[in-house]
């Protein structure tokens, strides 16, 4: 088989911590990929994988060996790199769109500037692509209309368009919210099924073991072991768990007439009882014993904590568990609440907490002794999830997971056999007791199994109000929004507060769950319920602020007239907060001064909040008007420019706070400029008030002190 690419000792080096003492990233590597083969590179942060896609693209120069792209060595600085790249296609972890083009240019770049393609013929193969990886009714949006997962898959398709040779994919899901990786490894398995050349660096070892032919684990720079995935994986997987440091063996003590759990080091060196006893009464009552009957243990040799034994996955990853004792305890088995299965994706750390139930769901499952109730059934299909990934506990042999894969098919046809038989007379009873965490998993069981068309429109909305399902749940579910449009549509119409669906759909950044509306919802429907919401008493201030922000579009509802009716709404609702709460004053004074001597003077009131005072000499203003003088104030004066005569403005993103970062709500076609804008802002605007004075303008008034409050 024939290489496309071949790596022969490459080596990249960076400027370590201490000078002449450079950090090697990449150490001498070698590694090939064939042509319509798959090679993914997997490995700690910092272990080399982005830098070695980046050297391959030439991206980076390499500090020695070589780059054979089709026995030509492509890092000799002779060849042309542009015409290199012309070869590969890339995708990056940020998705890299230009924000101020539409999703079609951005695709359709490249084949116009670098292959000189005729723009009817790239767009064309743009909108072909946009398609293959499902955005084909996208291609008017700007970048930051779509959510994450859409915006990655447009630079996919932004990659592919030119049919390139060898397609590099740097951790195309870390920037993802995990609700939205699904949806992109998808499209890269469809790739590798289509034949298509990859090199992917990637930290989803559920995507490594589904699409790769071979995995190179890479450690300090170095490729450390290569093979198939079950090899590579299966690998890492045994040496985790004997190098884990928090393996602990119950040793049962007593602390506070409880039974608690003793911690032992892995290599059996002994535990001073005390410090035992110690750490566990620090910990109180509920770390001792919780009501599941479980216990929180801490790694003697490391002072790592973690919940009992940990879970590995084929993969390797090491997860916290809960490890449940047969001990008893003061806590009756009757009393215990039950912890149903929960999964919440491959790559969560909640996986740990059930995964001791899961393999007692696993252990005693009987396919003729069937569960009759919904919740059961459902927590049924979670653990099935658990199984196809892999997440069981690491002290389960192959025989056992053996048992448990074959478990998927017999769980699949319990849940399809119980929900396919959901039908008028017994849809209000499966679904009343299904607590309200599952209802999406309960809405999409029912959608797959076809529960929707063989249950009339009335029965569905009596048992979905009885089982008190929330519309954000509903308009979640796309089977469900489509059977029952009409419906839905009135209820939605019957309360204002479901105006905030629309927001979420329409004008909110990054909204975590997708938003179906029904075919005859209408956008008169939409301006009708977004105006009563504005108007209503219980409005939310940032759904509020988020209408009066958002773009007109005849189609989401929104017109000059909402936009300014929120506008109203929002300022009556401060005003009316700062009438019942008390504020805090904060703003910026300034004066110009002619009996002042000193070019500028500033003092802070605190009396009665923040108030910045800032007071500048009309005569020194007069003095300094020739060029170099003025140059001297913008920068020392005003501060507007710092010793290299460069602009010194504010970057307002950069200065978001963590806090604001992920806990602020903002629109599609918001700019988000946190807390550090105000300061900024208030530093900036008595230079501005000063400038005309500066530049030989009007006075702001004659004589004396002359005063701007901002």
């Amino acid at each position: 088989m024939t290489h496309l690419l071949s790596l022969r000792a490459v080596r990249k080096t960076y400027p370590g911590p201490r000078a002449g003492e450079p950090r090697a990233v990449l150490d001498g590597i070698d590694l090939d990929v064939d042509r319509h083969r798959c090679v993914v590179l997997v490995g700690a942060s910092g272990s080399g994988k982005s830098t070695l896609l980046r050297v391959v693209n030439l991206l980076d120069d390499v500090d020695d060996g070589q780059i054979l792209l089709d026995g030509e060595d492509v890092a000799d600085p002779r060849l042309d790199a542009d015409a290199v790249r012309a070869r590969m296609g890339m995708v990056f972890q940020a998705y890299n769109l230009f924000p101020h083009m539409r999703v079609l240019d951005n695709v359709t770049l490249a084949p116009r500037l670098v292959h000189r393609r005729a723009r009817e013929e790239a767009e064309e193969a743009a909108v072909a692509m946009l398609r293959r990886v499902g955005l084909g009714h996208k291609t008017a949006a700007y970048p930051d209309q779509l959510s994450g997962g859409e915006q990655q898959r447009a630079a996919i398709a932004r990659a592919l368009v030119n049919e390139p040779e060898l397609l590099l994919l740097d951790e195309v899901t870390s920037a993802l919210d995990p609700e939205l990786v699904g949806e992109v490894l998808d499209v890269l398995a469809e790739l590798r099924a289509e034949g298509r050349t990859m090199l992917v660096a990637t930290h989803e070892m559920g995507f490594a073991r589904r699409v790769a032919d071979e995995v190179c684990f890479l450690h300090d720079g170095r490729v450390h072991e290569r093979g198939t995935p079950e090899q590579v994986l299966a690998t890492r997987s045994s040496r985790a768990r004997a190098s884990s440091c928090a393996v602990c063996t119950p040793e049962p003590a007593s602390v506070g007439g409880q039974h608690a759990l003793g911690v032992r080091a892995m290599d059996d060196s002994p535990v001073d009882p005390a410090w035992n006893e110690e750490r566990m009464l620090k910990r109180g009552a509920g770390p001792v014993l919780n009501p599941a009957g479980t216990y929180l243990v801490e790694s003697a040799s490391t002072g790592s904590e973690a919940f009992g034994p940990p879970l590995s996955d084929p993969s390797g990853r090491m997860w916290p568990t809960i490890f449940d004792l047969s001990v008893r305890t003061a806590v009756s088995d009757e009393d215990a609440p039950l912890r149903r299965v929960r999964f919440f994706g491959p790559d969560d750390l909640a996986a740990g907490v059930y995964v001791g139930r899961v393999a007692e769901l696993v252990e005693h499952f009987d396919t003729s002794n069937v569960p009759v109730c919904a919740m059961d059934v459902i927590e049924l299909h979670n653990v099935q999830q658990y199984i196809e990934h892999g997440l069981l506990p690491h002290d389960f042999t192959e025989s056992e997971r053996a048992i448990a894969r074959a478990r998927v098919g017999q769980i699949q046809s319990v849940v399809a056999r119980f929900f396919s038989a959901v039908d008028d007379a017994n849809c209000a009873d499966v679904m009343r007791d299904v607590k309200y965490e599952y209802h999406r998993d309960l809405l999409d069981l029912l959608g797959r199994n076809k529960a929707f068309e063989r249950c009339s429109a009335a029965a569905m909305q009596h048992a979905l109000r009885q089982a008190d399902v929330r519309m954000g749940d509903i308009l979640a579910c796309k089977k469900l929004v489509a059977a029952y449009g009409g419906e839905i549509r009135d209820a939605m119409l019957e309360a204002p507060r479901n105006a905030e669906h629309l927001v979420r759909k329409y004008m909110e950044r990054d909204a975590r769950v997708k938003v179906y509306l029904p075919a005859t919802f209408t956008p008169a429907d939409a301006r009708d319920l977004l105006e009563r919401y504005v108007d209503s008493p219980n409005a939310n201030p940032n759904y509020v602020g988020l209408i009066e922000t958002a773009p007109v579009n005849a189609s989401t509802g929104v017109d000059a007239k909402l936009k300014l009716r929120a506008k109203r709404r929002n300022a009556e609702m401060t005003e009316k907060f700062f009438e019942e709460t008390i504020g805090l004053k904060v703003g910026t004074e300034v004066a110009l001064s002619d009996a002042q001597d000193e070019p500028a003077k500033f003092e802070m009131d605190e009396s009665g909040g923040l108030v910045a005072r800032f007071t500048y000499s009309t005569r020194w203003l007069d003095s300094t008007r020739d060029n170099p003088s003025i140059l001297n104030n913008f920068q020392h004066l005003f501060e507007f420019g710092n010793d290299h005569v460069l602009l010194t403005l504010p970057s307002y993103p950069a200065q978001l706070g963590v806090f604001e970062r992920f806990m602020s709500m903002s629109g599609v076609t918001h700019y988000q400029v946190g807390v550090g804008f105000p300061g900024a802002r208030m530093e900036q605007l008595p230079s501005n008030a000063a400038i005309p004075a500066l530049l030989g303008g009007e006075r702001l008034g004659p004589g004396g002190s002359h005063r701007v409050v901002l």
